[in-house]
């Protein structure tokens, strides 16, 4: 059997390839560098800024651009080339002299173990065809070009694989998953030597792979450049040479139906959209977008997940109009972009099919977004923090009271008490006239102060205090609490009532709960419950609420009972 392995020297400028350890682009060689003797160079540009030493200088002569500091001159002999899917998954799933060992932290020693059964285990891996999930992350595979032609070398090792001869790869017909992330690999025939083999594959995952522009070969397209030092043409700027991909048109993969993309340096014009007829869902995470195709619905009419979070969108109308057009939509993620409040305009609004949205980590500022957030009574799920928006520790309660139908906020699950204490809490904000110009954003016309009102009742008004009176009366009231001590440390102690402003954390009322039951319960073992007035049961505080205010949750005249952090559920009132 010939051995058609390309040797390192063959790589071509653009190719991908590790670099101790460190993802890089070959943008230059292989050549001989003057002063460096014989040996022959590469020049690359490292992903990660900082892990070069200059710009692709070298000697005052620029041999490459990019960016400073990412770029440096590596020995070809020091570089592997990239594996083929077939070695990769032969490596991966049919090593059977993988030695196991066990890391001893407290003596700081390894020791051999034994892997029983690891016979029948690689054997039943092996049969490829059973398989319904492969994940081949990180495992260096690179381009067709570079190194698919190896497939049939690794195809008799397994012997499990049917060959698929039209394509020279291989083929599984229970394959379902795919996860090829952090590899090597920048061209879309490469993906399709693969898919084409995966019959029932409906989910494929590249993140971390730099895929280029597939390329329209023209008539009288010339030889390969006389100057192998010179830049790749990139003409969808990922810094990736583009790939002629028409000699051979690429295969379509009808049964895909999610396909991850982030972190690809991908643009949209350089997504074969039309080979994914059905897919429903698109994850294109910190790409650098700025926009949203205006042809994306056209392209990909049965879109139902958009996850387009840590790009560079500006515009909530131009996002918006583009979203509108997708029938199918039920959830977008929008987070980490730079959408303003500026750019949504009045009379906008999401798809009617769409039921969760994550807009944090934007530049949301005005309580009038987040009340054109509330107007969409269909979501069931929101992400909506880590924005600059005034008052945030008001934010969660008041989305909590105005979206009955909500059932995730931020990630985390919203309990039926934690709702009804968040109305309670919206109806005395009303009544005390607290942040007033927030309430009049959200609720213009007070229809959802009624409809409270008709279930809780009038909001409770704080008391103020004599000093105080003509402040802010969300910072100026006292609330009459009282203090039952019910940890163990601290049981024989009587309880105590007290006046507390009702702006102060739930951390500070720890530390005041700490200094009057005489220091006996820390404070990071402590832990605080609420019974309301009327309230039989009484409600904890999780774990996060240490930064909000008391008032949030409790009203004045109510117990506040003070465990340990091992003691049971807090007793009814």
């Amino acid at each position: 059997m010939v051995d058609d392995t390309p040797s390192a020297a063959e790589l071509e400028v653009g190719s991908r390839l590790y670099v101790g350890g460190n993802l890089a682009t070959i943008r230059w060689g292989p050549e001989v560098l003057p002063g460096q003797g014989e040996d022959r160079w590469f020049g690359v540009e490292y992903d990660e800024v900082g892990k070069g030493k200059h710009d692709g200088t070298h000697n005052g002569i620029r041999r490459f651009t990019c960016p400073e500091k990412t770029g440096s001159f590596v020995k070809v002999q020091k570089v592997s080339p990239p594996l083929s899917f077939g070695e990769a998954l032969q490596s991966k799933y049919s090593d059977e002299e993988v030695p196991l060992e066990f890391h001893d932290h407290a003596k700081a020693r390894s020791r051999s173990v034994e892997f029983v059964g690891r016979a029948e285990v690689v054997a039943r891996m092996q049969n490829f065809q059973s398989l319904c999930e492969i994940n081949l992350s990180s495992c260096l595979i690179g381009d067709s070009r570079n190194c698919l032609q190896r497939s049939c070398t690794s195809s008799a090792a397994i012997g499990s694989a049917s060959s698929d001869p039209a394509r020279g790869g291989f083929a599984f017909p229970n394959l379902q998953r795919l996860s090829l992330d952090h590899n090597l690999i920048t061209s879309w025939s490469t993906l399709a030597d693969i898919w084409t083999g995966c019959p029932q594959l409906a989910f494929l995952s590249v993140t971390g792979n730099r895929l280029a522009r597939p390329t329209i070969a023209k008539a009288s397209t010339p030889g390969p450049t006389a100057n192998p030092s010179s830049n790749p043409d990139t003409s969808d700027g990922s810094g990736i040479a583009a790939f002629d991909e028409s000699r051979t048109p690429l295969p379509p993969c009808p049964s895909l139906r999610a396909l991850v993309l982030n972190e690809t340096g991908v643009g949209w014009d350089a997504m074969p959209t039309h080979l994914f007829s059905e897919l429903e869902e698109l994850h294109v995470r910190a790409n650098g977008w700025e926009r949203l195709a205006e042809d994306l619905p056209e392209r990909l009419p049965c879109l139902a997940h958009v996850q387009l979070e840590d790009n560079c969108l500006q515009s909530w109308d131009q996002t918006l109009e583009v979203l509108q057009r997708l029938p199918r939509l039920r959830s977008v993620n929008v987070s980490g972009n730079q959408l303003t409040d500026e750019t949504l305009r009045l009379g906008a609004a999401l798809p009617p099919t769409v039921t969760s949205v994550s807009c944090s980590n934007n530049l949301i500022r005005d309580w009038k977004t987040i009340a054109w957030l509330i107007s969409h009574t269909g979501l069931r799920q929101l992400v909506v923090s880590d924005n600059p928006i005034g008052h945030a520790q008001a934010l969660r309660q008041i989305v909590l009271a105005l979206m009955p139908s909500l059932n995730r906020l931020n990630a985390s699950e919203i309990t039926s008490r934690e709702r009804v204490n968040a109305e309670r809490m919206f109806l005395s904000l009303w009544a005390n006239g607290s942040i007033s110009e927030i309430l009049e954003a959200v609720d213009p016309a007070q229809l959802h102060r009624k409809r409270l009102e008709a279930v809780h009742g009038e909001g409770f008004v704080y008391q103020k205090t004599a000093e105080n009176t003509g402040g802010s009366a969300f910072g100026a009231n006292l609330m009459e609490l009282t203090l039952q001590p019910a940890g163990g440390s601290i049981l024989h102690l009587p309880p105590l009532r007290k006046k507390i402003p009702g702006t102060i954390s739930i951390a500070e009322l720890k530390t005041f709960c700490h200094n009057c039951f005489q220091r006996l319960l820390p404070v990071k073992e402590m832990r605080l419950a609420v019974v309301n007035p009327g309230d039989p049961i009484a409600l904890p505080f999780a774990e996060d609420d240490d930064a909000r205010e008391v008032c949030f949750y409790v009203q004045t005249g109510a117990t506040i009972q003070v465990l340990d952090q091992e003691d049971g559920s807090a007793s009814t009132g």
